[in-house]
């Protein structure tokens, strides 16, 4: 066979590699991010975060055409671009010259600027876009992830590719501009399959998606505390895992470009095994540790860890013998067990598939470790003929635990660093912009009743099986008792008679402390609620309706003074109109179905601790109308058919609640009572009686509360300070309502607020700096 007969059979075996590496990058890979996402959040939304899969790779096929491909690669003939992005070859105009046979380019030709090489860089851009999808699953509106999809993958994620993957980047190792060197220490960085570069992108945008658009309803109650929300089928998370093991095989060993050699064959061989033994030994370990903790054997944390081992071998599965592999994956589920901990519990991150943990943290380890145990000869066969150059091992140019010097291991961290920082402001502006604009997130009532009904039809087996919900009474509460502070109260319930006579609704949210105290029973303690005071969102009310304007920056506000003042949220107030009152005792029930689907939606937010005070007017034969106060918590089973979508209110609301089943909406009789199928269920069956007392609390209420027809403004401060002048002036500030107020004017910042928030909590002297500013807003001379 001749040179050029050779020549042929050596770039079709090439192409034909690449071209088969992206087929199990883009194929298994993509199916396995979707099974995993999908089993990893609640069955009301995996036909959602489906759907968002697939759109991954449309959308980043897209984008990676017409700009990405460009700005990773592009670059003209017989030039190189610029060390931060590149400048030619949009919509493949350069590749589609390059690829004919008649083509003349003398430089970049087929065999690395083809259809192959756009082919298999976009598999790894679909995978790096798909990262996302489950870190904002279940909140994220579809429109604001297509736009994110997008952006990542024609424009953030293409400039970090051309910084470590292209011939002119400045962190490549592939740069060999300076005299046959890279530009950065002469070194580069390594990142073979790109654990930087795709998963440490991926877990930098995810972090930035999962923080900006907060956690899901219920995922933290009012205390911070951590709720579970478990994922709806390991079966579909194990078979992910499996594939995306068998992707990594594409990821790993492709990365290698070329196969036609017996140099490379070595190489791409010697990654599959580093690559298999890094993930058997992560997995191994979360397996044992697991079981050492808690003596259970937990399926979804194998299957994480086993992922956290691929991911962390990625950057150097080229350059690191097999022992050492098994160290990476040893670290590695660590890392991400000890980081999934951190970003939940720690940042209050709610993650829904940890990705965060699996590709930021691992991706930063994977990152590392080739600056720890890159071994020198793997090195120098490597990235010899590049940057690195031929003295490798002269030039000690390898891990530093086998004596080499330290520009490897820094190369790695200011890759680490620079992705980051590029990826974190990129991604943190556009979700922050989303937000701003209230395109990032889908409402409350959609999140709750779950994002899978405009997609069509249902898929998992737990969604065919859960047909039929057994509806039964719950004895007892979370919450024994529930005490109001007099005043407060007293507030709440005048405002209605005196300003409406209770013909509209209106609401409120409670505010105060949670405490076990001694029981009936001796040994046994109970939980008690203070409510010490109540804040009125804006609203609208009617006779039948009520609509809270929630998660407002003036409630933000309210929870951080609460918070400073040692309260938290604790429940949920509202009241019935005398026309709805009057319905609820002719129909013999408590409240309707509109109402009950409020209080769930509530009690899922705050926690088990939150309960919900209904106020009505009630006609005494004997002294006439009289207020009342009722206080009751929602059943368990009710705020999760409520969370998941299967209540749904009657037209017109009444003490009857339509019951769905959100996966099988067909479905006649989707719940049982009594042994009996039903599609209806008294909604006294959902509720539990709570105690109700009342305290003197520490706090005033004589300000006028926000958002009512009452003014707040300068003279009422004055009035106020007027009021109680025979009190300390910390007492005449201890009003909550007095202190929204304050904390809404310019002349006091939240460090201010701050001071005068620990001020009334501790019943110390106002500084009388302090006191001279407040007063000179009341207009009280000094």
């Amino acid at each position: 066979m001749d040179g050029t007969a050779k020549a042929e059979v050596a770039l079709s075996l090439d192409v034909a590699f690449l071209l088969f590496s992206a087929y199990l990058v883009f194929g298994p890979m993509q199916l396995g991010f979707a099974l995993l996402c999908a089993g990893a959040i609640r069955s009301k939304n995996s036909m959602n975060v489906l759907m968002k899969n697939i759109l991954d790779a449309c959308t980043g096929a897209i984008g990676f055409y017409l700009f990405g491909y460009a700005f990773a690669f592009g670059h003209h003939a017989n030039q190189t671009s610029n060390a931060f992005i590149g400048d030619h070859n949009f919509a493949l105009s350069y590749t589609t010259q390059v690829s004919s046979l008649d083509s003349n380019v003398s430089y970049d030709g087929f065999a690395t600027q083809g259809w192959h090489v756009f082919f298999f860089q976009w598999s790894f851009c679909a995978a790096a876009t798909t990262i996302v999808s489950g870190a904002v699953a279940e909140r994220c509106t579809f429109q604001a992830y297509l736009a994110y999809a997008f952006f990542i993958s024609s424009f953030v994620y293409p400039v970090v590719v051309h910084w470590v993957w292209s011939a002119s980047g400045w962190l490549s190792a592939f740069n060999t501009s300076r005299d046959g060197y890279a530009l950065l220490l002469q070194t580069g960085a390594i990142d073979f399959a790109g654990g930087g570069v795709v998963h440490l992108t991926g877990g930098m945008a995810a972090l930035m998606g999962a923080w900006i658009i907060g956690p899901r309803i219920g995922r933290f109650d009012a205390s911070g505390k951590v709720n579970e929300m478990k994922g709806h089928s390991a079966t579909l998370v194990v078979m992910g895992t499996f594939l995306l093991w068998f992707g990594f095989y594409g990821f790993n060993p492709g990365s290698n470009l070329t196969i036609a050699t017996t140099a490379s064959a070595i190489v791409v061989s010697r990654v599959a095994v580093t690559t298999t033994l890094s993930a058997g030994a992560a997995g191994l370990t979360g397996l044992f540790w697991r079981y050492m903790r808690t003596s259970t054997w937990d399926t979804v944390l194998v299957c994480n860890c086993c992922l956290a081992g691929l991911v962390g071998i990625t950057c150097s599965c080229s350059v690191v013998e097999p022992w050492a592999a098994l160290i990476c994956g040893f670290v590695a589920a660590f890392v991400f067990i000890g980081f999934e901990y951190v970003v939940l519990y720690k940042m209050k991150i709610d993650d829904p598939v940890s990705a965060v943990a699996l590709h930021l943290f691992c991706g930063v380890w994977g990152l590392l470790f080739p600056g720890l145990l890159a071994q020198p000869t793997y090195v120098a066969d490597v990235y010899g003929a590049y940057g690195f150059g031929p003295d490798v091992k002269g030039s000690k140019k390898f891990g530093i635990l086998y004596g080499g010097h330290g520009q490897v291991l820094l190369c790695q961290v200011i890759e680490a660093l620079s992705i980051c920082a590029w990826v974190g402001v990129m991604m943190g502006a556009f979700f922050g912009l989303l937000k701003v604009a209230k395109r990032l997130r889908v409402p409350v009532d959609q999140e709750l009743a779950g994002l899978a009904k405009p997609f069509g039809a249902h898929m998992t087996l737990n969604d065919v099986m859960a047909k039929v919900v057994k509806i039964e009474r719950q004895d007892k509460p979370h919450v024994s008792a529930i005490s109001f502070d007099r005043n407060a109260a007293n507030v709440f319930q005048s405002y209605l008679q005196g300003a409406f006579n209770f013909s509209i609704k209106r609401g409120g949210i409670l505010y105060g402390t949670v405490l076990e105290e001694e029981g009936p029973e001796p040994g046994k303690t109970e939980t008690h609620v203070r409510v010490d005071f109540i804040y009125e969102p804006p609203q609208e009310g009617s006779a039948d309706t009520l609509t809270l304007q929630r998660h407002t920056p003036e409630e933000q506000q309210v929870d951080l003074i609460a918070q400073m003042l040692g309260y938290r949220k604790v429940g949920f107030i509202f009241s019935q109109s005398v026309k709805g009152q009057k319905a609820a005792a002719e129909g013999d029930y408590i409240i309707n179905s509109q109402e009950l689907i409020a209080m769930a939606a509530m009690q899922a937010e705050i926690g088990e601790h939150g309960a919900t005070a209904l106020v009505t007017l009630v006609e005494e034969p004997e002294t006439g109308p009289q207020v009342h106060f009722e206080a009751f918590q929602c059943s368990d089973l009710a705020v999760r058919l409520v969370r998941e979508g299967w209540v749904a209110a009657r037209e017109p609301a009444d003490g009857v609640s339509r019951m769905v089943n959100p996966k099988e909406p067909d479905v006649k009789d989707p719940v049982m009572i009594n042994g009996k199928d039903a599609g209806e269920v008294d909604n006294d069956w959902f509720l539990c009686a709570v105690r109700i007392q009342d305290h003197e609390g520490r706090l005033l209420t004589s300000f006028p509360v926000e958002n009512r027809l009452t003014p707040q403004g300068k003279t009422e401060l004055r009035e106020h300070l007027k009021r109680h002048g025979a009190r300390g002036y910390v007492e005449r500030l201890s009003d909550f309502h007095l202190l929204l107020w304050l904390a809404k004017q310019p002349h006091l910042d939240p460090n201010d607020m701050a001071l005068l928030c620990e001020a009334v909590k501790e019943r110390r002297p106002v500084l009388e700096g302090y006191r001279v500013i407040i007063d000179s807003i009341a207009g009280i001379a000094q």
